[in-house]
């Protein structure tokens, strides 16, 4: 059970990339990982002891329930584990302490699925998208506080918690930061290549649907800067897919 990457020469397969935010392109390079998809076939077979795996699955990669890796990021709902992916804001029970608001945050709770931490849903849609993880017997309609564990990540989950509490009391939405427009771009191209290579195309067949056969004809192609940067696109998607999309879910701080 593979992503279908026969149609990678049309730059429009990529065209829904554009739309997505940093958890669901980290899917895109997962999903094209030949030892997950073996992890979730043994997971969805008849015999498979379904939680022993899907804990494995969330050890190996991250992912808080296995995903089909023939679905892309819009055709499936994605939920990382926030150990994982600190922008999962975590939410509580708000505890019964005076003088504090009993606010009962109007969540939509889209592509909900129950685990053994909490309810998973998603808030908002398209880039307005955020991650939640409803801790315990937490429910959406009920009065609810955020947790933020004070480790390494602080400051994204903090970023992420920022995000939510303005789309919930509809404040200017904040973009999340993880994904600048140059970047998404590089990405988009890198996972372009990577499928070309995939389907058995040459760099050069690569480079010329990438940045047009008249570009590529304009050098020789052993002495051409376009052969140096297709060889850099499938040598950083390659590496995105054996684990490299982890960082995609992280800030790049300076520490």
């Amino acid at each position: 059970m593979r992503p279908d990457t026969s149609r990678w020469r049309s730059p429009s397969t990529y065209d829904y990339l554009d739309d997505l935010v940093a958890a669901d392109l980290a899917w895109e390079w997962l999903r094209r990982n030949a030892d997950y998809q073996r992890d979730y076939a043994e997971v969805k077979h008849p015999d498979a002891d379904r939680e022993r795996l899907t804990n494995m699955v969330r050890m190996r990669w991250g992912l808080r329930f296995p995903c089909r890796p023939n679905f892309s990021a819009s055709e499936t709902a994605v939920f990382w584990a926030p150990g994982a992916d600190p922008s999962t804001v975590m939410l509580t029970t708000t505890p019964p302490l005076a003088g504090l608001e009993n606010f009962v945050p109007p969540l939509n709770p889209r592509n909900a699925q129950l685990g053994p931490e909490g309810l998973s849903i998603v808030h908002g849609e398209g880039d307005a998208a955020i991650r939640l993880l409803l801790l315990g017997d937490a429910r959406p309609d009920q009065p609810l506080a955020a947790l933020v564990v004070l480790d390494a990540d602080g400051l994204d989950r903090i970023e992420a918690i920022t995000r939510l509490w303005r789309a919930l009391h509809h404040r200017p939405g904040s973009p999340d930061t993880r994904l600048t427009a140059q970047r998404g771009r590089r990405l988009r191209h890198m996972l372009q290549a990577v499928d070309g290579r995939m389907n058995g195309a040459s760099n050069r067949e690569i480079a010329k649907v990438i940045y047009g056969a008249p570009r590529v004809a304009a050098d020789p192609w052993k002495t051409s800067a376009l052969r140096d940067s297709t060889k850099r696109l499938i040598k950083d998607g390659l590496a995105m897919i054996a684990g490299n999309y982890r960082k995609l879910l992280r800030h790049r701080r300076k520490s």
